[in-house]
């Protein structure tokens, strides 16, 4: 059987970026319950679910985005302020990521510490519109026929 052409790195990005949806989606919730109460225990599980999206999937695909996706990008045209732009946010995720890191404690935690659901709401937020803007990227790329 033939095997299939690797996929681009255009391709890898834009697919990663439709799956993400759904785990956003419910880190967004997460954090607005977290919010409404700290002591929340299924809150505290869905935001440690997020956190774990985030460290697994969110933080690798930033950096692979750095070193794959945004030289080629730049190979291809895309400005080199807008690249600049889309690594600098990556920093300031990276930032919030890090606000993050108490939902690592135990699992019998009374309750999530305060900014914790501010920083998981402000990570979803900005990592959401991030989003937007590579897809604004690889759109503008695909249109001048410098993705093929």
């Amino acid at each position: 059987m033939p095997s299939l052409p690797p996929r681009s790195p255009f391709d890898a990005i834009a697919h990663e970026h439709a799956h993400f949806e759904p785990s956003l989606a419910a880190a967004a919730a997460a954090a607005k319950r977290l919010a409404e109460d700290r002591r929340n225990r299924r809150a505290l599980d869905q935001a440690r679910s997020a956190w774990r999206f985030i460290r697994v999937h969110a933080l690798p695909h930033m950096r692979y985005e750095e070193a794959v996706l945004f030289p080629r990008a730049m190979e291809r045209g895309a400005p080199e302020g807008l690249i600049g732009l889309l690594t600098e946010e990556h920093e300031a995720l990276r930032g919030l990521a890090e606000a993050l890191r108490p939902l690592d404690g135990t699992p019998d935690a009374a309750e999530v510490p305060e900014g914790v659901a501010v920083a998981l709401s402000r990570f979803v937020e900005r990592f959401d519109a991030h989003l937007a803007k590579e897809e604004d990227l690889l759109a503008t790329l695909a249109r001048a026929g410098a993705l093929g």
